[in-house]
């Protein structure tokens, strides 16, 4: 049975919408709230970030999904090509309830629901000239606009998050009861880089840390309407605010900056204070600045 859309979906799904890539998934009713995670080269990460999820509230994963779009480069290189494959076919596996990995039970039990858009293999690979981590972002917000429930008053949630984090237990509880009972149209989690991977630089990201808190506290002193963080995994809007600011951009990098900019033009960002988002502190290739490339920096200098 077709889906029937309210006219401002319609219109934005016609208008600024992708359309190239689809998700797989296993359909079910009332999706309330959609984790979109990009993620190239992140075989392990994923398994990691899916064990700190199932361990949430299982009404509340009931009513979620969680959306991974695996993506490389039509140049990407071989290793990352070679990942991604793992990456898929694990995450088709758990979508089909037909994996044997060790961690498949926990997933399964947890009520979790899970889907990908494969932006990776030939034919679907990101174009070198616009691959980033903006368009695997807006691939799978778009596509969790497709899927919610309208016939329901309920909001619907879509939700950033990285591949390479982790959260904490009452992650979905706080973000669906921030903008269910407290009316949140755009929020930001708060945050703290994970110091306890083995063969991470403490230096270097307790520095990096004080350097972006440092930061937002001199916006505040300045009274600037943007003072706020713009980490991606911490975003959260609900389908209403995503459409009218036009939805994520397609920028390589500084995707949340400018995402959360047009946010601010019409809605208060609010935090959510109590959970937390842990981003990982390893240095990193994917972007050009920002957690990775300053850990890479000060590990050089």
């Amino acid at each position: 049975m077709q889906k029937t859309y309210p006219e401002k979906i319609v219109d934005y799904l016609d208008k600024k919408s992708l359309k190239r890539w689809n998700l797989e998934w296993t359909e079910f009713p009332g999706v309330q709230a959609a984790i979109v995670i990009p993620a190239i080269c992140e075989f392990e990460n994923i398994k990691r970030v899916l064990l700190s999820l199932a361990q949430n509230n299982k009404s509340c994963l009931q009513k979620s999904i969680i959306i991974f779009v695996i993506n490389n480069s039509v140049s990407s290189e071989p290793e990352v090509k070679e990942d991604k494959k793992k990456s898929i076919v694990f995450l088709r596996e758990l979508i089909n309830r037909k994996s044997s990995e060790d961690i498949a039970g926990i997933i399964f039990n947890s009520g979790m629901n899970i889907g990908l858009i494969d932006a990776a293999t030939a034919g679907n690979e990101f174009d070198d000239d616009e691959a980033g981590v903006g368009l695997a972002r807006k691939v799978g917000m778009d596509a969790a606009l497709r899927i919610f429930n309208y016939s329901s008053s309920e909001k619907k949630i879509i939700i950033s998050l990285d591949a390479d984090c982790v959260v904490e237990k009452n992650y979905l509880t706080e973000i669906i009861g921030s903008f269910s009972n407290s009316k949140f149209s755009a929020a930001l989690v708060d945050f703290e880089h994970n110091i306890s991977e083995d063969g991470m630089n403490k230096l270097g990201i307790i520095s990096y840390e004080i350097f972006l808190r440092h930061y937002v506290v001199g916006l505040l002193f300045a009274q600037s309407t943007y003072g706020f963080h713009t980490i991606g995994s911490t975003i959260v809007c609900d389908h209403e605010a995503y459409i009218k600011v036009g939805g994520m951009n397609t920028k390589k990098a500084a995707e949340d900056f400018y995402f959360l900019q047009k946010l601010a033009k019409h809605y208060d960002i609010k935090r959510i204070t109590s959970t937390k988002v842990k981003p990982s502190p390893r240095e990193s290739w994917r972007v050009p600045f920002g957690t990775g490339r300053s850990i890479t920096d000060f590990n050089i200098n």
